[in-house]
């Protein structure tokens, strides 16, 4: 495109090309809320003359895919909204008759059935992954989380697995955001200290050290149902097994086929299951594999690849 405008309710650092507009729209309390859509109705009545050269992006934005997005379609311009996670909000049923294209990671990922629906893995910094690949010298060990946490992760199931699957030796890293969720980061350290698991916090991290982070651990916790998070796609790109109970996930990092391939199982095993059939395999069997989900993970979900195929779906008549 020739020109790009993001607008965001907030706005962190970010580092973009010299065509990329970025404007931080507001949000929050009631007053906010309102100057932000007066922007987002003057930002739609403004694209009427360019209305044939223009595409609407909504990304996870049911709300907007309703109003302004009524305005964009009253107008004629092409709308895709993109939608992955489990709930499914009114916004989200009106939305979905408004916008022209409905995009998801997988078809686990959205709540309901469309024709409109066009499925197209995540997007990950395959060219970081693979640097850190190729750089990789860490000894791998331990579980890691990294994101938000928060009870919809349900890390409380990683604790009681790693119990479970009796390798209690194996340390639970968690790495993210908590000041929203003090009272669960609490819970957590006293299940954990219950289950006679070592669990340590750590603070988040610059995204640019993500992946060097990941390189670090054997396995990664994905615990969100229905919607894949994007750190373990990432995880999975470093070469950390996937322990997941969310069918979504375990297909889109590639341990779906792993442990289809090794152990011809077709459904996913129970999560302390995973720890202990990954914890019994030998060095060389570890890495042979681990180097097959990397390969899967790296190729089915670059960001790029995945960029490209949406813009020219909405640039399409």
């Amino acid at each position: 495109f020739e020109r790009v405008n993001v607008y965001s309710t907030h706005v962190g650092r970010y580092s973009v090309p010299n065509n990329v507009y970025v404007e931080e729209i507001g949000g929050g309390s009631l007053r906010k809320r309102a100057i932000a859509l007066a922007k987002l109705t003057l930002i739609a009545l403004k694209m009427y003359k360019a209305r044939k050269d223009v595409v609407v992006f909504h990304h996870q934005s049911p709300r907007t895919a309703v109003y302004p997005g009524i305005i964009f379609r009253i107008i004629g311009v092409k709308q895709g909204l993109w939608y992955s996670h489990s709930s499914n909000p009114p916004s989200l049923i009106v939305g979905t008759k408004i916008v022209d294209y409905v995009f998801s990671s997988t078809d686990d990922s959205l709540p309901f059935k469309s024709r409109k629906s066009l499925f197209m893995g995540h997007g990950i910094n395959t060219q970081q992954a693979l640097k850190v690949k190729s750089e990789r010298t860490a000894k791998r060990e331990g579980i890691l989380f990294l994101g938000r946490i928060d009870r919809i992760k349900k890390l409380e199931e990683c604790i009681v697995a790693i119990n479970e699957s009796g390798y209690t030796d194996l340390k639970l890293t968690l790495v993210g955001p908590s000041t929203l969720s003090t009272e669960y980061l609490s819970e957590l350290m006293e299940l954990a200290e219950l289950r006679r698991i070592e669990m340590v916090y750590e603070p988040p991290i610059d995204h640019d050290d993500v992946f060097q982070k990941m390189t670090n651990f054997d396995m990664f916790f994905a615990g969100m149902r229905n919607s894949v998070d994007k750190s373990c796609l990432e995880a999975a790109a470093c070469g950390c097994f996937i322990i997941t109970a969310d069918q979504s996930s375990a297909e889109l990092s590639g341990m779906k086929t792993f442990w289809k391939e090794l152990f011809n199982i077709d459904s996913l095993p129970k999560v302390s299951e995973q720890i202990k059939l990954i914890r019994e395999l030998d060095f060389e069997t570890l890495e042979k594999f681990r180097s097959k989900v990397q390969e899967h993970a790296i190729s089915k979900n670059s960001a790029e690849q995945l960029v490209s195929r949406v813009s020219k779906i909405l640039e399409s008549n």
